[in-house]
């Protein structure tokens, strides 16, 4: 699965422009020499006619809840955007605040498999075994990697901590992991650190067409993961 032209353009442009005054100069302006392709590339990216907001110079297009909130009422999905007192940068976080546990957070990771990206939607209470989703993918180990904060906020919208399983610029390959099908409602990522989505599984896996694959690492006899 290769990257287009468009994704390409997208993850180095916005990442240079979101680095900040340190940078040389001559590194900000040939971002912004992107910036016509950039704005192409969103026009014509949106899923399902959602393109992303317009890219202005030294600034990222970020999608938020009430975005997610809006994308579920226009799409007919079953499910809520959450709004949370206080922030959850962490499963244990958000498990405290969604009065739950951490099996049914459902955390949505972009990894980078030879470049291309895959989101992988598991239960918050485990760890995604990287062989185990190399292997899926048909990559050897090496070229599956997690994807940075920047790239994450330029592929998907969101901030690292609030992605959600859908609703990105473009409609990403997902993985979804097996063991999350037994939960009737999880609470996944709701477009902002204060938020969460409460689906259920068997929603997001309708409305993104996810691969269902056992992705989690299982303990193995000298007590490791496999």
């Amino acid at each position: 699965m290769a990257v287009s032209g468009c994704a390409a353009r997208r993850v180095h442009g916005l990442r240079q422009l979101g680095r900040g005054t340190a940078v040389f100069s001559r590194g900000r302006e040939a971002a912004r020499r992107q910036l016509p392709a950039l704005r192409r590339c969103a026009d014509v990216g949106g899923q399902r006619g959602h393109p992303l907001r317009p890219l202005r110079d030294g600034d990222l297009p970020v999608r938020d809840a009430a975005y997610l909130a809006a994308y579920l009422r226009e799409h007919a999905i079953a499910g809520a955007v959450v709004t949370l007192p206080e922030p959850t940068p962490t499963v244990e976080a958000a498990a405290h605040a969604a009065g739950t546990t951490a099996d049914r957070i459902a955390k949505s990771v972009l990894f980078l498999a030879a470049s291309a990206p895959v989101l992988v939607v598991a239960g918050g209470a485990g760890r995604i075994a990287y062989k185990r989703v190399a292997a899926h993918l048909g990559v050897s180990r090496k070229r599956l990697r997690l994807a940075d904060a920047a790239t994450v906020l330029a592929v998907t919208g969101f901030p690292v901590g609030a992605v959600p399983p859908f609703g990105h610029p473009a409609r990403l390959r997902t993985l979804l992991d097996a063991g999350m099908l037994a939960q009737p409602e999880v609470f996944a990522g709701g477009g902002a650190i204060d938020a969460l989505l409460r689906i259920a599984p068997a929603e997001i896996l309708r409305v993104t067409g996810a691969e269902v694959v056992e992705v989690v690492a299982e303990p193995d006899a000298t007590g490791g993961e496999a």
